[in-house]
């Protein structure tokens, strides 16, 4: 590239790139620096050649951080040929790179007046409205995409994900259906479908398609990812935990997957190996707030709540203004019998979210423990007027009354607890036990 300097005939006659352009612009042969590009992009401007103008602002837009040079190549061949809808629409494109959506769509607009029936400035445009959360107005430019072009993947690729954004899931399956016709080769679209069907609720069908995908392609770790996923919705805990295996084969590097591996063992009760996969998690990503929570969890499941409280004591640093994370830690302490150093902690939870209903609830079981009754009882209260369907805190407040020998409004508590969740068998019990205080 750096011969270019040394024809000098390119700046004197105006229209000889053009002759060049197979010797000059032929930017894929090799790597150009971006100085080197910017100094040809200079030349051109200053000599006016709209085709080879086009062509460096079409290879700037395909460039990382170089949009703005090429609107500015685009620019100067509008300046030359307004109706030069493909550089409206390559300018569109640009736009669209910087997150100036507005802009792109005057752009796509401007090239579909000099040519409106071309497909891919119609595909163009809808993806402008699709990547500006537009998705109901990006369905109808890809639509007309497609009546121009049937055989356009592209357009049925973007209409099905428009329509997954508006979880409309079946007419998504409906798009990728039709691209796999068109490209019965591409694992992605496998995947694609059974990632719908996955949405959907569908995991049966999903896995079908999973293995499809991983039929035309064994290394496609997403396939085998949310395969896992789909088998652990299944609740066949046996054969996700194979499909991680597999993933993390893949993608030893992603802690996402070291995380639903240790999520999982959670879910089977394997606390141990959970923790083992949690700190794995952790290793890669000590920022990831998740996996601290969960390793928390598992140790709580433990009875290890020292160890769970420093979990939740990391989430906290990672994430101070999450009163749910407080709520855990006061909810250790109140475990570990620590009552007052837990109260401390749910009142946090509630100065962060003061309608937060179950660190009241909370609360009031510490208060009660320390003996308390009429601030228990505003604790119940304050829990059942944010949440009216907190049976724990009807329940609650009914043991209490009847502890205190209000037998009679200790039944309507239990009642309504009873009403809201007919399994709560600790309102059961208590419920049965004050109809027998009653009658003795």
């Amino acid at each position: 590239m750096n011969n270019l300097e040394g024809h000098s005939l390119i700046i004197e006659k105006k229209g000889l790139i053009n002759i060049m352009h197979g010797n000059y612009l032929k930017i894929s042969k090799y790597t150009p620096s971006s100085s080197e590009l910017d100094w040809l992009k200079d030349v051109l401007i200053e000599i006016g050649d709209e085709i080879a103008l086009y062509i460096l602002g079409t290879v700037f837009s395909n460039i990382k951080n170089k949009c703005h040079e090429s609107i500015e190549c685009i620019d100067k061949v509008l300046e030359i040929n307004p109706l030069n809808s493909n550089a409206w629409n390559i300018k569109g494109v640009s736009l669209d790179n910087l997150g100036e959506y507005d802009d792109a769509l005057i752009n796509f607009s401007e090239a579909l007046k000099i040519e409106p029936k071309n497909f891919r400035f119609n595909n163009n445009k809808g993806f402008s409205l699709y990547l500006a959360g537009k998705y109901e107005d990006s369905i109808e430019w890809f639509d007309k995409s497609i009546e121009s072009n049937s055989e356009y993947e592209i357009s049925w690729i973007n209409k099905g994900n428009s329509l997954e954004k508006l979880e409309k899931y079946g007419e998504a399956i409906k798009c990728f259906e039709k691209v796999i016709q068109l490209r019965p080769d591409d694992f992605r679209l496998y995947y694609e479908k059974g990632y719908l069907l996955l949405l959907s609720k569908k995991y049966e069908d999903s896995i079908e398609w999973f293995d499809k995908s991983i039929e035309l392609d064994s290394e496609y770790g997403l396939a085998w990812t949310n395969k896992g996923f789909a088998f652990g919705k299944l609740e066949k805990y046996e054969e996700a935990l194979e499909c991680f295996d597999k993933a993390i084969d893949l993608n030893p590097d992603d802690h996402n997957l070291y995380y639903r591996k240790a999520y999982l063992l959670l879910l089977m009760g394997k606390y141990e190996d959970s923790i083992e996969w949690f700190d794995k998690t952790i290793e890669l990503d000590s920022e990831y707030e998740f996996s601290w929570i969960n390793k928390g969890f598992a140790f709580t499941k433990l009875g290890e709540y020292e160890e769970a409280i420093k979990c939740f004591e990391e989430a906290i640093d990672l994430n101070p203004i999450d009163s749910r994370l407080y709520r855990e830690k006061g909810y250790l302490l109140l475990l570990s019998e620590k009552y007052e150093d837990s109260i401390e902690w749910f009142d946090k939870a509630i100065e962060l979210d003061s309608e937060y209903d179950i660190p009241w609830t909370d609360k009031g079981v510490a208060l009660e423990k320390l003996g308390g009754y009429n601030e228990v009882i505003e604790c119940y209260d304050k829990a059942i007027a944010i949440n009216p369907k907190n049976d724990l805190a009807l329940n609650n407040k009914g043991f209490l009354l009847l502890m205190h020998e209000n037998v009679v409004d200790s039944i309507k508590n239990f009642e309504k607890a009873l009403e809201i969740n007919p399994n709560n068998t600790l309102a059961f019990n208590n419920l049965t036990m004050a109809i027998l205080k009653l009658n003795i």
